[in-house]
């Protein structure tokens, strides 16, 4: 616990132990989100729908009006979240939970601290696991809209309650076969397939531990996708009273997500209106074949004397499709612990911890223009491009005298 050992039954604090093994049941991008239900009072919420969407852990509850987050420890680093390991390399995890942390980590202990030990090699023959998975990701309901044709009687029936004659898409030029389900244009079916190889061996001096993983998750939102790419070495090296113990991993995640939606189609949920044309030549469209602007005959003003009514907005579902969003982060977490016996039982180790996070999004909105069903009223979206890129590091230097001995035992 923290930077020494206890045995179960002497602990007075909130330790909870996490396995690996449950860890792993079920395939995730994030280990955060792979808390979820595996310790009471830890909150894990995730980006619903999002492929590899934040995950948000609280343990025990807010206890700030800022920063609520726990305090990430990988072997000895401090880290800034859990995207940077892969589960597959864990050997322990423990929570602390409660404000006896704080004696421990300090105030930055305040919201709890997460401990992750990853594996190390074992004298011995050498030993090789590959491991992958496939899994399917659904959505878990579609709600029950109306479809077209209740849509044009529910419009027939307020314009004939404000005494206006209903619009012609309405009525006269009804078409029953255009009858589009936005949900299912947003969201659908996506795998998720992920695959590592570690190899580990040694001999009584001298250990080491090395692994590699890939993860493709597409996400059920409509456009966006994550990437993880993971490398990890760890080495232990004995000599008499000498020991030295060295931990690196390189991460990097390659997200794209979907800013184009935002929980309405802005109007064009609207089932009469086709998100995308078949043939290109019914709706007036752009090169990729994306419906555009939305008519006042498709709708009932509000109020309902509005002259000339319009609705300008851009088919967002086009938007989705032709916009370039990009979050990459590549992430360098490292340890290295010396540490000599200088008389039995008493022992001084130096550890040097470090944490590095190198941040680029990019926003790449091209410019292009939708039609209205004449082919006209054109919708024009303006080229914008946004690019932000940061890095942040920081690092640890501990020294430690411990003694641990076992007298009248």
């Amino acid at each position: 616990v923290g930077y020494g050992t206890q045995k179960k039954s002497s602990l007075t604090g909130a330790v909870a132990s996490i396995s690996p093994k449950e860890l792993s049941k079920l395939p995730q991008s994030n280990l955060g989100a792979a808390l979820q239900g595996r310790s009471p009072g830890v909150s894990v919420t995730t980006d619903g729908g999002v492929a590899g969407g934040a995950v948000n852990i609280l343990i025990r509850g807010a206890s700030s009006l800022t920063n609520v987050s726990p305090l990430y420890v990988i072997d000895g680093a401090f880290a800034n979240n859990l995207s940077g390991i892969n589960t597959a390399d864990i050997e322990n995890m423990e929570i602390l939970k409660d404000a006896a942390a704080a004696a421990i980590y300090g105030s930055r202990a305040a919201n709890g601290v997460i401990l992750i030990s990853t594996k190390r090699g074992k004298a011995g023959q050498l030993q090789i696991n590959l491991n992958s998975s496939y899994s399917l990701q659904t959505p878990s309901k579609y709600l029950d809209f109306i479809n077209a044709q209740q849509y044009a009687k529910l419009m027939v029936d307020v314009a004939t309650r404000e005494g206006i004659t209903p619009p012609v898409r309405l009525t006269s030029q009804f078409n029953p076969a255009i009858d589009q389900d936005y949900q299912k244009l947003w969201f659908g079916n996506a795998p998720m397939y992920n695959v590592g190889l570690d190899i580990s061996g040694g001999s009584e001096n001298s250990t080491f531990y090395s692994s590699v993983n890939y993860l493709n998750q597409e996400s059920i939102l409509a456009y966006s996708n994550f990437k993880r790419y993971d490398a990890r070495i760890n080495t232990s090296q004995k000599r008499n009273k000498f020991k030295l113990d060295e931990s690196i991993s390189v991460n990097r995640t390659e997200s794209k997500p979907n800013y184009a939606y935002s929980g309405a189609a802005y109007g064009y949920d609207i089932p009469l209106l086709p998100a995308k044309n078949t043939d290109k030549s019914l709706w007036g469209t752009n090169s990729e074949g994306f419906a555009g602007g939305l008519q006042s005959e498709y709708y009932i003003a509000n109020p309902p004397s509005t002259p000339n009514p319009t609705f300008t907005t851009n088919n967002m579902f086009a938007t989705g499709a032709l916009s370039h969003f990009n979050e990459n982060y590549t992430i360098i977490t490292g340890s290295a612990k010396a540490s000599y016996e200088i008389a039995k039982g008493l022992v001084y180790s130096l550890g040097l911890n470090g944490f590095y996070q190198v941040s680029t999004s990019t926003y790449d909105i091209p410019s292009f223009t939708l039609l209205d069903i004449n082919g006209k009223n054109p919708a024009i979206q303006n080229r914008s491009y946004t690019q932000t890129k940061g890095d942040y590091f920081q690092y640890t230097m501990d020294n430690l005298l411990s003694f641990k001995r076992t007298i009248g035992e």
